[in-house]
C-alpha cells in the first residue's frame, strides 16, 4: 500500500506536498505511487544515450565489464575507486531481452551511521533496491552508498554526499539520518522497492523511521517506512517512484 508523503524545502523546515513525487494537487493529500513495468517497443533496447554515463557512475569504463557471457542477467557487487575512495557497487546488467517476471535485487553492504551504532561497531547489514522486468538490451542499473565515516581531529565525522553533491543537506531532513543509497540506471525499473536491514538490537519496537528521497531545489520528500522482523533483524522497505537518492532517517519521538 503507497504511503502519503511529506516534503521539506530549502525555505522551510515542512511545507505541503507537491506533485513530483506523488500524484495529487493543491493543498491535499498524495500517494506515493511506483511506475508500471515498462511495455517494450520494438528494438526492447534501452536508452544507449544514457548508458556511457551510468557506466562511469558505476565505476568502470564499458559495459561488458557488467554481463556474463553465459546468462542474460547479471547481477552482483564489485569495489570501484571514487575521488580516492573505495566504495562498494551493487549493479544489474542485462546484455539480451528478458521479459521474466522475476524480482532482481541490487544491493551493497549498508552501515547505521547513527552516532551511537558507530561507536558499538555495530554489525554491517544490507540495502538495495528489487526491481522488476522486462529487462532491456544494453540495460544497466546501480546501487552505491551516499555516506563515509572518517576520523577528523579524534572524533568520528560523517559525509553525506551524491555523484551530484559533496554534501547533501542531510541537517534538513526530518531525524537522524541512518543509512542512504543512490539508485541510477538507463531503463525504467519496474515496481522498485527500497530496502533497509537493521539488527534487532539496534533499534526497539516504538522506533519510527522515515524514506526521505531528495528532490534538488523542492527538497526533500519522506514518507514513513514500516518494518518486518525475522527473528534477528528488522527490514525496512517502501515502494518508491524510480532512480534517486534515498536516507533512512530515524524520526524524533513526539514532542523531542
Amino acid at each position: 500500500m503507497s504511503l502519503p508523503f511529506r516534503r521539506l524545502r530549502m525555505s522551510a523546515a515542512v511545507t505541503v506536498l507537491g506533485a513530483m513525487l506523488l500524484a495529487g494537487c493543491g493543498g491535499g493529500s498524495a500517494e506515493m505511487v511506483s511506475p508500471p513495468a515498462p511495455v517494450p517497443g520494438p528494438s526492447r533496447s534501452a536508452d544507449v544515450g544514457q548508458l556511457a554515463s551510468v557506466v562511469s557512475r558505476c565505476g568502470e569504463t564499458s559495459f561488458e565489464a557488467f554481463v556474463a557471457t553465459s546468462i542474460n542477467i547479471n547481477n552482483g557487487s564489485f569495489t570501484a575507486i571514487f575521488g580516492g575512495h573505495s566504495q562498494v557497487v551493487g549493479y544489474m546488467a542485462s546484455s539480451d531481452y528478458s521479459d521474466t517476471s522475476e524480482r532482481r535485487d541490487v544491493a551493497v553492504p549498508q552501515t547505521d551511521f547513527r552516532a551511537g551504532s558507530l561507536e558499538l561497531d555495530h554489525p554491517t547489514h544490507r540495502m538495495g533496491v528489487a526491481v522488476n522486468g522486462p529487462f532491456l538490451v544494453g540495460s544497466l542499473a546501480c546501487v552505491k552508498g551516499t555516506a563515509r565515516a572518517a576520523e577528523v581531529d579524534g572524533r568520528t565525522e560523517v559525509n553525506w554526499f551524491s555523484d551530484a553533491l559533496a554534501q547533501l543537506p542531510v541537517e534538513l531532513l526530518p531525524g537522524v539520518p541512518v543509512a542512504g543509497l543512490e539508485f541510477f540506471g538507463n531503463f525504467e525499473p519496474g515496481n522498485p522497492t527500497i530496502h533497509f536491514t537493521l539488527g534487532a538490537g539496534v533499534v526497539s519496537p516504538t522506533t519510527s523511521l522515515n524514506l526521505c528521497r531528495w528532490n534538488g531545489p523542492d527538497g526533500w520528500a519522506c514518507v514513513p517506512v514500516n518494518s518486518t522482523f525475522d527473528g534477528s533483524s528488522h527490514t525496512y522497505a517502501s515502494p518508491v517512484p524510480g532512480y534517486g537518492v534515498y536516507i533512512l532517517t530515524e524520526v524524533p519521538p513526539s514532542g523531542a
